[in-house]
């Protein structure tokens, strides 16, 4: 009985190391030098250093987005490099809106500030960076419907999940003929969601 009992337990053992060794060898494989690429990227270059989202940490607080008409949007906050958000709503409409500060796009790309009351007053050029030149080349695919159930009321509401890719770059200017070049901007962007 002790003979088959050490058997078996030496059975299982040899069977547990096999295991290890198999998953070890798995997770220390890689492909034939292939770099595996990120599901969701969206990066930029400006002053010569690449910014990029990372599911670590987020070095880029940025998405994309759609208009009314479905024409894709750009936004970037990052107000230690730039001093503000940007935001690239449509083919010739781009603007910095600094930190603190509340910047409305009218059509036509009229900008105009929200003041500490709710008025609409004159942009500060000197501070708000306008559009000068750029592209957005950003298309969106893989649309697919879903249905949740608010928690709290029970009422069904519908929400579209799609895909982004595509390029852009960027040239804003002030007053003073101080520039932010963004370059190289690239998107690819799952599960993008609108309600």
């Amino acid at each position: 009985m002790f003979h088959l009992l050490y058997t078996y337990s030496m059975g299982f053992k040899k069977c547990i190391l096999a295991i290890i060794l198999v998953s070890v060898l798995c997770v220390s494989c890689k492909k034939n030098g292939t770099k595996v690429e990120p599901q969701n990227v969206f990066s930029f270059t400006y002053k010569g250093q690449t910014y990029r989202s990372s599911r670590t940490g987020d070095v880029v607080n940025a998405g994309v987005g759609r208009n009314q008409d479905g024409s894709p949007t750009v936004w970037i906050g990052m107000y230690d490099v730039f001093g503000g958000q940007i935001y690239f709503e449509s083919q010739n409409c781009a603007y910095l809106e600094p930190q603190f500060k509340s910047i409305r796009a009218n059509r036509g790309c009229i900008l105009l500030e929200v003041n500490t009351v709710g008025q609409l007053v004159p942009i500060d050029s000197v501070k708000v960076f306008i559009y000068q030149s750029g592209s957005m080349n950003i298309s969106f695919s893989n649309y697919v419907s879903r249905t949740e159930t608010d928690l709290f009321t029970g009422a069904s509401r519908t929400y579209t999940l799609c895909s982004a890719a595509g390029t852009f770059d960027l040239t804003l200017v002030n007053k003073n003929k101080e520039t932010i070049k963004i370059t190289d901007g690239v998107i690819r962007i799952d599960n993008i969601r609108f309600d």
